[in-house]
């Protein structure tokens, strides 16, 4: 029994030696989260799918502003499919960077009528196989009840 304990405890010890390394929290990184975001209001819909396949990982899961809940797959349908309309504008992007994740938040507009509407949106990366991917991610508009900005820091 002691035998297997400390087996088990070796290997898990070692499983941490062939992790990639996670890059530090810097500029460098930050902006690479920052000009993601960007892309994403900016690919083309006929690009979107080969985009979003690239950042999500396998195991994604999300909340996408119609309110369903959604893996890699269904993700990917649903923002290949949705129409632009009104572009959104990137308000704002705020970073925090705990090891090998990274929370990433911020609020988008669109130009729409009679009024803009607001989303704001969370994703949750974690660096795997020498890439950040997303694992988890909520959009959720924002009604004219709860329409508000936020102050910048």
């Amino acid at each position: 029994m002691r035998r297997g304990v400390l087996i088990n405890c070796l290997a898990f010890s070692l499983a941490g030696c062939f992790q990639d390394p996670a890059p530090p929290p810097d500029e460098k990184n930050q902006a690479y989260f920052l000009g993601v975001e960007r892309d994403w209001l900016r690919v083309p819909a006929d690009q979107r799918s080969a985009f979003l396949n690239r950042i999500l990982a396998d195991d994604f899961v999300g909340f996408t502003p119609d309110g369903h809940m959604r893996g890699k797959a269904s993700a990917i349908a649903f923002y290949s499919s949705v129409v632009d309309n009104h572009p959104r504008k990137l308000n704002y992007v705020r970073y925090g960077h705990f090891g090998y994740n990274v929370v990433v938040h911020g609020q988008t507009t669109a130009a729409a009528t009679p009024a803009p509407t607001r989303r704001v949106f969370m994703r949750v990366w974690t660096y795997r196989y020498g890439k950040w991917l997303i694992i988890a991610s909520e959009d959720v508009e924002l009604n004219s009840a709860t329409n508000h900005t936020y102050p910048s820091h």
